[in-house]
């Protein structure tokens, strides 16, 4: 499995327990400030470090853009999230 870090486990972790076409990240730009948000299912997590964690993710083909502002995970993805998860 390749190296993670918690926050990069925790955004595998939360979508693949999410079910059927809610198992997605979904990234917007919060009104109220210069801020990103990503979004899984409840989660919201808006931090810098959250958007360098997907960022990361997506370049390592665990994660991969479906339209503007969402992803999903990859087959490789899913498999790392599940060795993760147990």
């Amino acid at each position: 499995m390749p190296e993670l870090s918690p926050l990069q486990r925790k955004i595998l972790r939360e979508v693949y327990l999410l079910r059927g076409r809610d198992r997605r990240i979904d990234v917007a730009r919060e009104r109220e400030s210069a801020g990103v948000v990503l979004t899984i299912g409840e989660t919201r997590l808006a931090s810098d470090q959250a958007v360098d964690a997907l960022s990361n993710l997506y370049s390592r083909g665990l994660v991969h853009q479906k339209r503007l502002n969402r992803f999903v995970l990859t087959r490789t993805g899913r498999q790392v999230a599940r060795v993760a998860h147990n």
